[in-house]
């Protein structure tokens, strides 16, 4: 069964040391946040660009750059329009990374939505 594997993907399957998946295969999504004035730009070579809404810039991340949202007083987020390519009719994996504010509590007003 072939995953695809979408957004901030970070690492590798590994078994005893080994990597055993190409993290290119089935990839549909990237989203590495390099260019502040492009910041939903899909570095894959799929073309699946967002549109950011609200405050959304490009910070340091933990590997390479990261999107620092608004906040819950200043909600931002990355619209990705519909494409063949997010078509899904098998599994799929979405990964990604969350740093919150170590001064603030985690509130989620809004949910993921596909």
């Amino acid at each position: 069964m072939k995953k695809a594997k979408a957004a901030m993907l970070l690492g590798a399957l590994m078994i005893n040391g080994t990597a055993v998946a190409d993290l290119n295969t089935g990839l549909v999504a990237y989203y590495c946040f390099d260019d502040e004035t492009n910041i939903g730009k899909d570095c894959s070579a799929n073309g699946n660009n967002g549109s950011p809404t609200g405050q959304v810039n490009s910070v340091t991340g933990v590997k390479g750059n990261a999107a620092n949202f608004g906040g819950y007083n200043n909600p931002a987020s990355i619209h990705i329009p519909n494409s063949s390519s997010l078509q899904f009719v098998q599994d799929f994996t979405i990964s990604f990374a969350l740093l919150p504010s170590p001064s603030k509590s985690v509130q989620c007003p809004q949910r993921l939505s596909f």
